[in-house]
């Protein structure tokens, strides 16, 4: 395959590359950010994509120079046409983005930009290529099974509340683990639980059918079912509806296509089984799901979780998303253009069904569609950026093009699987798939259009989809199981020689496919698809080798001969037999054989306990000693009183273990030993070795990171922002162990080549590597890196902002802008909202005018990076409204609410459902410009908007008390009440009214509330003061002593005066009633 010695060594970085990259994006998160896990996995995934592309265009380099023009696949190869039409409608939709810098980079919160689309897509192109040994192709789904393991046990530790990393959120009740969100992990974990039941039917086929079968087969077998059962504890205690939809029907297929593997009689029973069990669990859901059905008291049944509420759309999460999808048909139909705030349209809205709107761009373009209701359900200062919908998602960014690329990716992943699984044959059963899955999609589109509206299209579609392919399998094992029963003849033709591979990633994609068309698409989801797609084209086109292919011009054989016995052995079907015969050894010693192989996995292991150590690895107790760092963060809760648990360096023993026996017994498997057959124990020892000294020595280096700190008294300013750069560094220093474990794994698995090439490399291959690896340093670093850091100097802002020292605060926000080349708009935001803090502490008139227009040009310099963004209108024209406060003359003041009333404008134009908007411009008309019109028109176009919304109601009550319309006031007091009862201040505010119109009676229901609802706050004393007088006002002067003496308890001291007058009066009224 190589000419030189480079290409070779850029051939084994690539395979290092795409081993980081399947372990990175589901592993690693960085606690030292503020956005912790997306990004931060996505920019280090990046880094690893752009060397991977600098080496493999070297690589390139180096074989055209050679004379050598094969790239490994072309146009006619399945999934590369697909592919590359998605590529160029993702740039074509940024080129048209309503964002285009966000669409090509990412978003602030996501990342999930063509920048990042094209990362994944490099890596399925590089491991099309260059996946060509059985050796690779063990490595690469050896690795994806092994790395979910410490992602499901942080699962478990989470459970059992012994997680030692303070997460703000419930992490015990649904385990979010290594992503964040316990819909994340969840969706991870069942697109590799097929891969691993796929090794344990390896397993279980080699202990049950060779001769020769020993203690590796035995020891895989245990490994991999320990790791399935840990998956799917892990998976369950998430509690996600979407991916529990998407391991049930991934487990149909799966299970299914096992059964039929067999071309048995018992086989075949199981199929049966299999059909029959899934379509009564099938009919079960949809019935216990049935709104009113005759099963609805199941809907929560503990034993079945949240499979219950898979049709509830009218509350909690389905009715969210019920909301966002309604609002998403809007975006995405045909409609007015969008206005940017400068007042010029959309160019492009003609295009925007076709292109779509870019990608990352819901967040923006959304807003205009936002359904008023959708605020009842969730924060309504939370912009949807995703709908929960992969199908919507893809029109909303990408438009009817992106549609069609997304569905033929998905589309040829599940035609060639089951075309390379012997399951269509021929042109009939190709016709009768493809039109089962277009006649139940339509007809699934059209049911959910008539049942729940057109907003359901893309769950509808996601439906028909995958009830065709089931039902299609369903027919084709019915058929062939009662043609086994009948003629002892299997209707399917023999089976592929990466069978079981095959199946497990038909029902990962299958798991997935579901999923995200209920939940997001995240960073180790896509990864782990591309990279999944990339060994699914490799295995079923047979292009796996026993052995690494002759160096270019030492060729002993030829590739005839080669396919021949592929062929030859894939024909080989017997019930017991042994194992084929392995290849000839190569020219080198039998240590040797296992020896680099070994080095490699050791140090590939060694990053995954290495980046478990910068997860976990943190220094709360402030410690000085590096070792004393590391046993502590593993065995100590700082959170929980520092009380001892081991959960965490658990999973580091379990993963270290664990990654050694599976390790070990695939190596076992393939022949490594079979020379020295007690080579086992110096491999095992070296594997042990060697990954605890990769990642153990890199915990030291984070660990005396962190203890270098604990000493560092900061005496200046600079010195605080130095403090926030060591510790941005530490990330730097991740990014140099990825680089360092690229090269060491490169050089291992470069030295156990069989057979290396004579010529070094070729000049202009040097250069170019010397280019390009310079060039992929510097866009890794000025795209992936500095954001990175930059986001976790700006997390460090955070203890100086709520201590109130805006000065320190602000140099943070600044160095965080600088490190981002001024174009993150989310830290201008910050910045603007710091400066306008320390001006409202600022006497000097002069000083205080200074920072508040440093305030503005910080907040208009926001809104030019991102326009669309409703945020930046609004905080310019809440910081007028602010500023107009400190103005000096009449004619300064109008003047600056008049502008905070032209950003309202442009704010309500952005987000003219946002009802928080509507009501802060009608404040400002009232209380500011003294507009009573003005007031009138946008409170009463809030309530239009959004008559459920108790605060509208609560401002129209006030601003009526204010006017003197007290009978109005009391009733938009009683409307915000009838929307949320348990307001005590609503009912304060409208027992105040009550007394004033002279309702007594009604003043003491209202008063009574605030007592039952808020009986521990500060004032009470002050509500059974005004309840006593009431009582006493009707009469009952029982009731009225009642009260007051609570007051007198209640009171503070210079209260107790006028408390005892009051006591001494009531008790005179009692003495005088008859």
């Amino acid at each position: 395959m190589s000419s030189t010695k480079l290409s070779a060594f850029c051939d084994k970085v690539l395979e290092i590359g795409w081993l980081l990259a399947v372990i990175i994006t589901p592993l690693f998160f960085n606690v030292y950010s503020s956005r912790v896990f997306e990004p931060d996995k996505l920019t280090t995934l990046r880094t690893v994509a752009v060397i991977m592309a600098a080496v493999w265009l070297v690589k390139l380099i180096e074989e055209r120079t050679s004379g050598q023009h094969e790239i490994g696949f072309n146009w006619s190869t399945p999934l590369v046409f697909p592919t590359l039409f998605t590529v160029v409608v993702y740039l074509l939709s940024t080129l048209l983005s309503v964002t285009p810098r966000v669409s090509l980079l990412g978003s602030y919160q996501r990342l999930q930009g063509t920048y990042t689309t094209l990362s994944y897509i490099v890596i399925f192109l590089i491991i099309l290529q260059g996946l060509r040994t059985r050796a690779q192709l063990g490595r690469l789904i050896t690795v994806i099974v092994l790395n979910s393991l410490p992602i499901a046990l942080y699962g478990l530790i989470q459970r059992n509340g012994l997680d030692p990393l303070p997460w703000g959120g419930d992490v015990q009740k649904r385990v979010a683990a290594n992503m964040g969100n316990a819909i994340f992990v969840a969706a991870y974990l069942i697109m590799v639980f097929p891969l691993t039941v796929g090794r344990i039917a390896e397993s279980f086929k080699a202990i049950l059918t060779e001769e020769d079968s020993n203690w590796a087969d035995i020891l895989r077998a245990a490994g991999y079912i320990f790791i399935a059962a840990i998956e799917l504890i892990a998976i369950w205690y998430a509690q996600s509806r979407g991916p529990l939809l998407g391991l049930i029907a991934a487990s149909y297929f799966l299970f299914l296509l096992l059964a039929l593997s067999s071309r048995t009689r018992w086989g075949a029973a199981w199929a049966l089984t299999i059909v029959t069990i899934i379509a009564l669990i099938v009919g079960f859901l949809a019935i216990v799901n049935i709104p009113g059905g005759p099963l609805q008291s199941l809907q929560r049944a503990p034993w079945l979780g949240r499979l219950g509420e898979v049709f509830d759309f009218e509350r909690g999460s389905g009715k969210v998303r019920a909301l966002i999808w309604e609002g998403m048909i809007d975006l995405i139909l045909p409609h007015e253009p969008i206005r940017y705030p400068d007042g010029h349209p959309d160019p492009f809205n003609v295009l925007r069904p076709l292109v779509g709107y870019g990608p990352e761009s819901i967040y923006v373009a959304y807003n205009r569609f936002y359904p008023p209701l959708l605020g009842h359900y969730e924060s309504r200062t939370a912009s949807p950026d995703r709908s929960h919908n992969e199908t919507l998602d893809s029109l909303a960014i990408t438009g009817l093009l992106g549609l069609i690329a997304y569905l033929s990716v998905f589309g040829s992943v599940f035609y060639y699987g089951f075309r390379w699984l012997g399951l269509v044959k021929d042109q009939r059963q190709r016709n009768l798939l493809f039109g089962l899955v277009a006649g139940l999609a339509v007809s699934s589109v059209a049911f959910f259009w008539w049942w729940q509206g057109l907003h359901f299209f893309g769950a509808a579609l996601t439906l028909g989809i995958v009830s065709g392919l089931g039902i299609y399998l369903a027919i084709i094992a019915i058929i062939s199981s009662v043609q086994l029963f009948r003629s002892n003849e299997a209707m399917l033709p023999p089976l592929h020689p990466h069978h079981f591979l095959l199946i497990a990633l038909v029902g990962a994609f299958v798991a997935h496919f579901v999923e995200f068309n209920f939940g997001i698409a995240i960073a180790s989801t896509r990864t782990t698809f591309w990279a999944c797609a990339g060994v699914l084209v490799v295995a079923g086109l047979n292009l796996i080798r026993e052995r690494e292919a002759e160096p270019h011009g030492q060729k002993t054989g030829s590739r005839e001969q080669e396919t021949g016995n592929r062929k030859q052995g894939s024909k080989r079907r017997k019930k017991r037999h042994r194992k084929p015969a392995p290849p000839p050894p190569p020219p080198q010693s039998a240590i040797l054989s296992w020896l680099w192989p070994t080095l490699a996995a050791a140090i590939i292991g060694g990053f995954i306990l290495g980046t478990l150590a910068f997860d976990f690895i943190t220094n709360a107790e402030r410690l000085s000693q590096p070792l004393t760092i590391i046993w502590r963060a593993l065995t100590v809760l700082p959170a929980q009183q520092s009380r001892t648990s081991y959960g965490a360096l658990m999973i580091f023993t379990l993963t270290w273990l664990m990654s050694t026996v599976v390790f070990v017994s695939e190596m076992a498997k393939s022949g490594a030993f079979r020379e020295r057959k007690d080579d086992w124990a110096p491999a095992t020892a070296l594997y042990l070795l060697i990954s605890l000294t990769v990642g153990l020595g890199f915990a030291l280096v984070l660990a005396s990171s962190q203890a270098s700190l604990v000493h560092i008294q900061p005496q200046t300013l600079e010195d605080v922002i130095g403090i926030a750069d060591r510790v941005a560094s530490v990330l730097a220093s991740y990014y140099g162990f990825i680089v360092f474990v690229l090269i060491a794994g490169g050089v291992a698995l470069f030295l156990g080549t069989q057979r290396q090439p004579r010529q070094t490399a070729q000049p202009w291959g040097v250069i170019g590597f010397i280019v390009l690896i310079v060039l992929a340093g510097a866009i890794a670093v000025a795209t992936n890196l500095s954001p990175i850091q930059a986001d976790m100097i700006y997390k460090q802002a955070d203890p100086y902002e709520r201590q109130k020292q805006w000065l320190v605060a602000i140099e943070h926000y600044k160095h965080a802008i600088e490190l981002t080349a001024n174009q993150e708009d989310f830290y201008y935001l910050y910045l603007g909202r710091a400066y306008l803090e320390y001006a409202s502490t600022i006497e000097d008139p002069a000083v205080r005018e200074t920072v508040l227009r440093e305030t503005e040009q910080t907040l208009i310099q926001a809104r030019e990076i991102n326009p669309l963004n409703t945020d930046h209108s609004a905080n310019l024209a809440r910081m007028y409204r602010r500023w107009a406060d400190f103005a000096s003359d009449d004619e300064m003041r109008r003047s600056l609410l008049q502008r905070s009333s032209e950003n309202y404008a442009i704010a309500t134009s952005l987000s003219p459902h946002n009802t928080i908007l509507w009501n802060e411009w009608a404040m400002l008309h009232y209380y500011g410009l003294g507009d009573v019109a003005g007031y009138e028109r946008t409170i009463q176009h809030s309530l239009e908007l959004d008559p459920g919304f108790d605060q509208t109601w609560l401002m129209c009550g006030d601003v009526n008390r204010q006017e003197g319309k007290l009978e109005e006031a009391a009733r938009c007091y009683e409307e915000a009440l009838k929307l949320k009862p348990r307001a005590p201040q609503a009912w304060r505010v409208l027992g105040d009214t009550y007394i004033a119109m002279q309702r007594w009676e009604d003043a003491i229901t209202a008063l009574t509330q605030v007592v039952e609802l808020q009986p521990n706050a500060d004032d009470i004393w002050n509500i059974h003061h005004l309840l006593a007088r009431l009582y006493s006002q009707i009469g009952q002067q029982e009731q009225a002593l009642v009260h007051a003496n609570s007051a007198l308890q209640l009171a503070p001291e210079d209260q107790r005066a006028v408390l005892q007058d009051l006591i001494a009066q009531i008790q005179s009224l009692e003495t005088s009633q008859p």
